[in-house]
């Protein structure tokens, strides 16, 4: 039987720390959480499952597994997690342009996108070896959206300017997001 990599639960595993709250929209904008939890078991290696919902009305709750490559110890048997922030940013974009698109009734033939993250990590962070001051990051983003469409070209390129602004995804990684990491230690 082939390994379920991502499938529909009926909530999220049990929460430790954190609350769930509830989307808010206002005048101005929209709000939201999307809430995590999981781990891995013991014996487990790299493999790995967490369960994912937005605090948003019509979605619901999906348990997704992800492992690393051989090269880092894992057994290569589902996606690991830097492939799915990259599938998450082109989902994303993706999204943003399904939406401008029926929001402006925009004749699309075909929509596609290439894409490519560029990270780097010294190699004393690999090794166990870090200083507090080394960091692994993102160079940088390299996104193609490659669309067919009978619009005018000036129209294409706002969408996608739009998009760009709009994109949850991307602008997380383009902008610095403050990050809160806390030890619950034997809780």
């Amino acid at each position: 039987m082939p390994l379920e990599l991502v499938k529909k639960v009926d909530s999220l595993h049990p929460l430790l720390r954190m609350e769930l709250g509830k989307s808010n929209q206002s005048e101005t904008g929209f709000a939201f959480d999307i809430n995590l939890t999981g781990g891995k078991q013991p014996g487990a290696g790299f493999f790995k499952s967490v369960s994912v919902m937005p605090n948003i009305l019509g979605y619901g709750a999906f348990e997704v597994s992800s492992d690393e490559g051989i090269r880092f110890g894992g057994t290569d048997k589902a996606p690991a997690p830097l492939d799915y922030l990259a599938c998450g940013v082109a989902f994303c974009f993706l999204s943003h342009i399904t939406y401008y698109q029926n929001m402006k009734k925009l004749d699309l033939t075909s929509v596609k996108v290439e894409q490519k993250l560029h990270f780097s990590v010294a190699e004393n962070l690999i090794n166990e070896k870090c200083t507090s001051t080394e960091k692994g990051k993102c160079e940088r983003i390299d996104l193609y959206v490659i669309v067919e469409s009978p619009e005018p070209a000036e129209e294409i390129v706002k969408m996608i300017e739009t998009c760009k602004a709009a994109c949850l995804a991307l602008q997380a990684i383009m902008e610095p997001v403050p990050a809160h990491v806390e030890l619950v230690h034997n809780p």
